[in-house]
Parts: C-alpha cells; sequence; structure tokens
C-alpha cells in the first residue's frame, strides 16, 4: 500500500473517531411513557443531554498481582473464613491438588516413552517432539509432580 493512501485512510479514522467523540445523546420520556435515547433532540418537548463516557482504549494495562494476604483468591485481604468454609475449601484445594498430581504423572509417563512419535495437544494439533523439547518436558512434569504430589 503505498504511503499517501496510507496516510489519507488514517486521516479519514482519525477523523471519524473524533466526529463520534463530538455526537450528543439526548433523553427524553414519549407520550407512551417509553424512554428514548437519541442522537436528535424532539421536535417538541423536553429533552436532557446525556454525557456519555469516551469509549476506554483498547489497549488494557496489565493486571495488578493480588495482594499476599488474597493469593488464593477467596474473601477480601484480612477477611477471615468461618471454619466451614475453610473446611470446604482446603478440601477443594486438595481435590484440585490430587488432580494436578495425576496429570503430571501422566504427563512424565508420556514424555518418557514418546520417542519420536507425534503427541495430541489440547487445541487438538499434533506435535513431534525433539530430544531437547522432551526433556524440558519431563523436567517440567516432574517439577510439577514435586510441587503437587505431597502426600
Amino acid at each position: 500500500m503505498d504511503m499517501r493512501l496510507f496516510s489519507l485512510l488514517f486521516l479519514t479514522v482519525l477523523l471519524f473517531g473524533s466526529v463520534q467523540a463530538l455526537a450528543k445523546v439526548y433523553r427524553w420520556v414519549d407520550q407512551d411513557g417509553n424512554v428514548v435515547y437519541s442522537q436528535v433532540a424532539p421536535a417538541q418537548g423536553e429533552a436532557e443531554e446525556v454525557k456519555v463516557r469516551p469509549t476506554p482504549p483498547a489497549s488494557v494495562p496489565p493486571a495488578q498481582p493480588p495482594a499476599e494476604s488474597d493469593k488464593d483468591g477467596v474473601g477480601a485481604p484480612g477477611t477471615p473464613l468461618d471454619p466451614e468454609e475453610a473446611e470446604a475449601f482446603d478440601r477443594e484445594q486438595a481435590l484440585i491438588r490430587k488432580q494436578n498430581c495425576e496429570a503430571a504423572r501422566q504427563n512424565l509417563s508420556l514424555f518418557q516413552r514418546i520417542g519420536n512419535r507425534l503427541v495430541k495437544g489440547s487445541d487438538g494439533t499434533y506435535k513431534r517432539y525433539g530430544d531437547k523439547e522432551r526433556e524440558e518436558a519431563i523436567e517440567h512434569s516432574k517439577q510439577q509432580i514435586k510441587e503437587y504430589c505431597t502426600e
């Protein structure tokens, strides 16, 4: 695309966006009692101008990490759980750890025996692991076993 065409396209998009930002929105209730929003005020009757917030930018700042006291995602920081909630939470965490442990052991077994075969990924595609990738996957699985299989 030549530079003039690109510049013209860019300026057109920029101008269109700025025109949209200047548009007013009006609110009123019609004769049937319906609330109506429009960019044109009614010919008869009163309408109030609605303040429209600008559209947020497309890029979203990265999420802030949770506070140290809220890393488990339960409750507000510093809010103690009652004993029943704490017990239910502990049971759920134990179940998740057990499932993660089983998955890590299955992965270790798979990567230790695959050799030069294709492996189906979670997205449905097949991948052939080279020796280096296979060793990295084995090491990763061993680390997961240490983390999740603490019993």
